[in-house]
């Protein structure tokens, strides 16, 4: 049995930057750029990672899967998961587990085997995400800065989205990169 995965360590950059965001904004000051970098923030965090509209992580991220049990399969809760390790928190540090396996199944799920019989702490930590900003695919990039333009554009509450859903054009942009993963 696993329980909801949760971020370990956030990326060390973001995938657009202020000035990139103010040029499509056709902002030429300074007076926003609280306001803008609020944005930008925004639109990642909706996006980003396992609750994020895009089901995964943008940039270079650490995830945890809780395991409560000691006879584990699991689905990897990315696409692009990487690094795969079982491992114990105890005090906001993280350890390998000595003795454990992770065996890929044929139907995309994992198999977790060799797990203590004190599970507190243990998860299955991975990495997801693209590498840096550079490689973020640029219909992401663009989405992002979609986001922010409408935001900044129209800065009170609208309910023109069904079922918060974004804009189109944001959809269309993201749908080649947009995860749901069972769990």
């Amino acid at each position: 049995m696993a329980g909801r995965p949760f971020l370990i360590a956030k990326p060390a950059t973001q995938p657009v930057i202020l000035q990139d965001v103010k040029t499509h904004l056709r902002v030429d000051h300074a007076d926003d750029d609280t306001l803008i970098t609020g944005y930008i923030d925004a639109a990642i965090d909706w996006l980003d990672g396992f609750d994020g509209y895009l089901g995964r992580g943008i940039i270079l991220q650490d995830w945890a899967l809780p395991l409560f049990s000691t006879d584990v399969t699991v689905f990897p809760i990315f696409p692009d998961a990487h690094e795969l390790t079982i491992q114990r928190e105890s005090a906001g540090s993280w350890s390998p587990v000595v003795g454990t396996s992770i065996v890929p199944q044929p139907d995309g799920w994992i198999r977790l085997s060799g797990l203590p019989s004190d599970m507190s702490g243990v998860a299955l930590t991975m990495k997801t995400g693209w590498a840096d900003a550079a490689a973020v695919p640029a219909a992401i990039k663009q989405a992002i800065m979609l986001l922010v333009g409408q935001w900044y554009e129209l800065r009170e509450a609208i309910g023109t989205g069904i079922g918060g859903e974004p804009p189109y054009s944001v959809r269309a942009l993201l749908a080649p990169y947009r995860v749901q993963v069972p769990l």
